[in-house]
């Protein structure tokens, strides 16, 4: 059996660096005493002074040019370029919107009932703290275009810049000097759990489990199973070289677990077994690191495989929510994911990215 998640994306008309890319003129409009580039097509931009970037596409152009949004400059202007500026009564404020996005820790139910995070592990919660205030000039005669400007330099990390429009609004995934920033270190930093009414930051929440800055800490209502430790092992070929080690308890890690992947490695692949709200849960996490001399980009999809005692695969979960991102040599990704209710007989797990 196979778990999988997909997520949909707007499809994007152009996919620049630059103007020039897109085999078209670079025409300019003055605003405020600033010459500004006229994007060739309707969409969500990001102007830094020399190349206007486009930021809104599928999910398939969004991580092949990742590269291009995540190292965006702290001062950075964004160009919204799109015809329901002209009919959308909404305020600007409310129409177009710079949140700083946040690790999505734990799903809480309305009952109370806590969980690891499934289906998203970053969000942009609509809280004080994570707006950005902007201000917003519209473009002479252009009704369908105007400048947002954050008021301020961006601090470093992950932000959604996003058009609220019905009934579907358009959101872009941007990084300021994301490569430069510990993710690890970030996730605890700016950490929300998700309940029905919405976001709360971790600090406010009832749910403490699942602990970015942890890995995964013991707290109330969650037992850590006492499953022993042992030296990994690694599976065969899947796509690439598989990394494979024993389940543990909460928190454990076992050793030297490491293996190459496509010029990638894979090191400290550990796992936990919890019981959360009296349900099974299976954390498992790691760093993928480029052990290469090159950029590299991480697949968009793994297949972690739970595998028995008699070497049996008891069941294999796609990992498809991964942002896109490339790692420039030597640098680390560190990757979380939990499996919930996972057979109780499985005693390792083999992690390989999808054929």
């Amino acid at each position: 059996m196979l778990r999988t998640t997909t997520i949909g994306r707007l499809i994007a008309i152009c996919s620049p660096l630059a103007l020039a890319a897109c085999g078209v003129s670079t025409p300019e409009m003055t605003v405020q005493n600033e010459s500004v580039p006229i994007p060739p097509s309707y969409g969500l931009y990001a102007y830094n002074g020399d190349n206007l970037i486009r930021l809104d596409g599928s999910g398939d152009w969004e991580r092949s040019t990742w590269a291009d949004r995540s190292s965006l400059p702290p001062k950075v202007e964004f160009i919204v370029f799109e015809p329901a500026l002209a009919t959308d009564a909404t305020s600007l404020q409310n129409l177009i919107q710079l949140r700083r996005v946040a690790h999505v820790r734990n799903q809480v139910s309305a009952n109370g009932q806590v969980a690891p995070a499934q289906t998203t592990r970053w969000g942009a919660p609509d809280l004080p703290d994570y707006r950005i205030t902007m201000t917003y000039t519209p473009a002479p005669g252009r009704p369908d275009l105007l400048v947002a400007k954050p008021s301020d330099e961006l601090a470093a990390g992950l932000y959604s810049f996003s058009l609220q429009t019905k009934p579907q609004a358009i959101n872009a995934r941007i990084g300021i000097a994301w490569p430069d920033v510990n993710q690890t270190e970030y996730a605890a930093a700016h950490c929300v759990d998700s309940y029905p009414s919405g976001y709360r930051r971790c600090s406010d929440s009832d749910a403490r489990a699942n602990d970015p800055a942890a890995g995964v800490a013991q707290a109330a209502g969650l037992a850590p199973a006492t499953m022993p430790v042992a030296a990994p092992t690694y599976g065969g070929t899947y796509g690439g070289t598989t990394a494979a080690t024993t389940i543990g308890s909460a928190g454990a890690a076992a050793p030297d677990t490491s293996a190459p992947l496509a010029n990638l490695t894979v090191r400290g692949l550990r796992s936990s077994r919890l019981t959360v709200a009296g349900s099974q849960a299976l954390v498992v996490e790691g760093d993928i690191v480029n052990t290469s001399p090159a950029p590299r980009v991480i697949p968009s999809r793994f297949v972690l495989s739970l595998i028995g005692s008699n070497g049996a695969v008891l069941e294999q979960i796609a990992i498809a929510d991964l942002p896109p991102t490339i790692l420039s040599p030597t640098e680390v990704y560190h990757f979380r994911t939990e499996v919930p209710n996972p057979p109780a007989d499985a005693v390792r797990i083999r992690l390989a990215p999808a054929g």
